[in-house]
């Protein structure tokens, strides 16, 4: 299991997104106090006081912005000071207490309809995999959507997490996570309703996530029981060689593909009520097959969308077999009303010539009565 975008998107809940516009880090932008001068209308030296370097990155503390919240005149500002606070503290918390400059770039491009969740869901997924590839680490990303997204995906309630006391420690959580049952768990969750996933962009056979930090690659379709579909084995082709840091020159021109990757999204509708495996996939997710490409039959070459097509469930089928037989009867009702149109014409053209003929027999017998009387 793993969070996408379409639920993180359903969590989340705002309508001003406009999908498929995400954030790509630009290659120039300007100084960040110039940024903050500009986006606050503080004088430089005030902003000056609140920038902090640590290493080779540049935050403004959060100490700052609430001042700043408290004295601003601007009700307006003042919200979207405290937003901003949000993302910086909650939805990517890299230095306790403060913002990191890339935080602000990206709430810069929120006013432009910018969908954030790409962005969100990428340092996710490179913080979890710098954890677990360091065996340690602290989580730089947002603990609240992922618990949230975690605890959704509990089918009983009694063994869900909310119901288990706060005071467990470190290993206790470790032994209740790895007990946990295939029947536990929630494929696919009430709250979402989207069938219509984003699974690749452009030429690549996954969606590359860019974050504020870095990039990285998921492929949906690793998890398609998450959107009631049949599991099947994807191709994950480079996956595994996708992530890479916004940092030093040679990373300009891989978020240069990302960005063109990214005006060619394609789609599919996985939705059919069965969450099976299918044959093979449990002993290729055991070995952990990171750069698979399924082998294309040379004699029936198939499209990705094709090869996506799922077996229909019962429910399904029977709907598709009444829709095929109300069809042939429609066909069968369209025929019988043409004859029936048809034997109606027939039938009119039957009557005038019977009424032509019944008016010319009663011409006849009038003209053969006045003949009979003149003579």
């Amino acid at each position: 299991m793993t969070p996408t975008i379409e639920e993180y998107r359903a969590l989340i809940r705002c309508p001003r997104f406009q999908v498929d516009k995400v954030y790509t880090k630009p290659p120039n932008t300007p100084s960040f106090k110039k940024k903050l001068i500009l986006m606050t209308g503080m004088s430089e030296e005030w902003v000056m006081r609140g920038i902090k370097k640590k290493g080779d990155r540049e935050y403004v503390t959060w100490t700052l912005m609430r001042d700043l919240i408290n004295c601003h005149p601007g009700q307006r500002k003042k919200i979207d000071f405290f937003a901003l606070g949000i993302y910086g503290l909650v939805i990517f918390p890299r230095v306790l207490g403060h913002i990191d400059v890339s935080v602000v770039d990206l709430f810069e491009r929120l006013d432009r309809h910018v969908d954030p969740v790409p962005a969100i869901l990428a340092e996710t997924f490179r913080s979890l995999s710098s954890c677990r590839r360091e065996g340690e680490g602290r989580f730089i990303g947002c603990a609240p959507l992922l618990l949230t997204w975690i605890l959704s995906h509990f089918k009983h309630v009694e063994r869900a997490p909310g119901r288990w006391p706060g005071s467990f420690t470190e290993e206790k959580w470790m032994i209740i996570f790895k007990s946990i049952r295939d029947s536990d768990i929630l494929w696919r969750t009430s709250w979402n309703v989207s069938s219509d996933i984003l699974y690749r962009c452009g030429d690549r056979d996954w969606v590359p996530l860019p974050g504020i930090w870095g990039s990285v690659g998921y492929a949906p379709l690793l998890v398609s029981r998450q959107f009631g579909s049949r599991q099947f084995i994807p191709a994950t082709r480079e996956l595994s060689k996708s992530e890479f840091a916004f940092r030093g020159e040679l990373y300009k021109n891989k978020v240069k593909g990302v960005t063109d990757a990214w005006r060619y999204t394609h789609r599919v509708n996985l939705f059919t009520f069965e969450s099976r495996l299918s044959r093979g996939y449990e002993e290729w997710r055991s070995n952990r097959v990171n750069d698979n490409i399924p082998l294309s039959n040379q004699e029936n070459i198939q499209s990705m969308e094709e090869h996506l097509r799922v077996i229909p469930s019962p429910l399904e089928q029977a709907r598709l077999d009444f829709e095929a037989e109300r069809k042939k009867w429609r066909v069968t009702l369209q025929k019988l009303e043409d004859e029936v149109y048809q034997k109606g014409l027939e039938t009119d053209i039957q009557k005038s010539r019977a009424d032509q003929i019944e008016k010319v027999e009663k011409q006849l017998r009038l003209d053969f009565n006045d003949l009979h009387l003149s003579h």
